[in-house]
């Protein structure tokens, strides 16, 4: 452990690598930025796709389904940017325990409350209206003990998704990867023998008991977490790199969503799902290194800021919203013909005004929120928040 400690540290302060690299003062910050809300969107298309239209054999590619490995992308920005965050404040040694414990639970909660209580209201109402119909195919469970689950993160673990709102089960991952993640940093970190395996056998005891599954996912969000300790390259930072890793990482994406769709096995599914992982830390490897000032990119960094502003938000609201509206229109579904396809643009308009409204009265106030109860319950928030722009969620999709 000693050995491992010392080449973390040297990491840590080697100026060769990225974890100072400014997401605020670059491009990359909106290059970022603007991934999440892709994937973002990604995901609330795939799921009108599933809700309002019938599978077509031959037609697929007309509307391709991403939103599954829209998550995967999510897994891998959380563990890249809530990674670094834990690893500056090892750096700096400013870390607090308590701080970002409720630094978490502030930002999961202040959305996921009003999620689940609206996914309820939405749920009670398509029942009342469309009956049984109006359950979709992945729901889970409206009892009060599944609600409560839901809300302690135990979706996937002890207790379903609550309702229809099934895009729920990553945030169970993401919130024992916040848990985890931590532990393993410091287990590799810690001065005592003694204390370094304590810590990492806490990491291991969360991770098996919260599942096989979660485990083995945990893999893509460190990966995440790795890239702040990858060597800067500068040759990485020419306009042709970016161009060019961006091949493999589509090429990634379409390998990872044929696996997923058609294999039937969950070995295979877990292959394609490493495929895209890999592309996107790739991907975001060579990113981070664009040397573009944000002001050269004033009007795509404002762009993709807005997109990635909600993006937790949205992933937390739209299916119940979409499951009632097809049950109220596309009931049988819709076949995937032009004139059908043409109604996808206003539905997802819809959804990300929805979403977007939400956020205005949640998520967006999260900053003013934490500070007050930090400063209230006598912990300094010595982990300063980046702007919305430079956190994901996947929770992220969460920050």
């Amino acid at each position: 452990m000693p050995a491992l400690r010392k080449r973390l540290l040297d990491r840590l302060h080697s100026r060769n690598n990225l974890l100072e690299v400014s997401l605020r003062q670059t491009i990359a910050g909106a290059h970022l930025d603007f991934l999440r809300g892709i994937a973002a969107v990604a995901v609330v298309l795939g799921h009108i796709r599933l809700h309002f239209f019938r599978e077509s054999i031959g037609r697929t590619l007309w509307y391709p389904d991403f939103a599954h490995e829209a998550v995967i992308i999510f897994f891998v920005l959380s563990g890249y940017l809530i990674g670094r965050s834990i690893l500056q404040a090892v750096a700096r040694k400013n870390w607090s325990s308590r701080a970002y414990a409720a630094s978490r639970l502030i930002r999961l909660w202040l959305v996921l409350l009003p999620a689940l209580i609206l996914t309820a209201a939405w749920d009670n109402l398509g029942l009342r209206f469309f009956g049984a119909a109006s359950r979709s195919p992945n729901f889970g469970s409206d009892s009060a003990a599944t609600f409560v689950g839901n809300l302690m993160f135990l979706k996937k673990v002890a207790t379903p998704t609550f309702g229809n709102n099934y895009p729920l089960w990553s945030l169970a991952y993401e919130f024992w990867y916040y848990v985890a993640g931590p532990l393993l940093i410091f287990a590799c970190a810690a001065e005592s023998t003694l204390l370094a395996g304590w810590l990492g056998l806490s990491a291991l005891v969360i991770l098996a008991v919260t599942g096989r599954t979660i485990t083995a996912y945990f893999g893509m969000w460190l990966l995440g977490l790795t890239i702040c300790l990858w060597p800067r390259r500068e040759v990485l930072a020419l306009k042709a790199a970016r161009h060019l890793v961006s091949i493999p990482f589509v090429l990634a994406l379409v390998a990872g969503t044929i696996c997923y769709r058609t294999s039937g096995s969950a070995k295979l599914d877990f292959v394609g799902d490493g495929l895209v992982a890999i592309s996107c830390a790739a991907l975001i490897y060579v990113l981070i290194h664009d040397p573009r000032p944000a002001a050269g990119g004033a009007l795509y960094g404002t762009v993709a800021a807005a997109m990635a502003s909600f993006s937790y938000t949205l992933y937390l609201t739209h299916n119940p919203l979409l499951n009632i509206l097809s049950c109220a229109v596309a009931r049988p579904r819709w076949p995937m013909d032009g004139a059908h396809l043409l109604m996808v643009p206003p539905i997802a308009a819809l959804a990300l005004t929805y979403g977007y409204l939400i956020y205005y009265v949640t998520e967006r106030h999260t900053d003013r929120i934490r500070r007050v109860i930090l400063t209230a319950t006598g912990q300094e928030p010595h982990q300063k928040s980046p702007p919305a722009r430079n956190i994901t969620t996947a929770t992220s999709i969460v920050q």
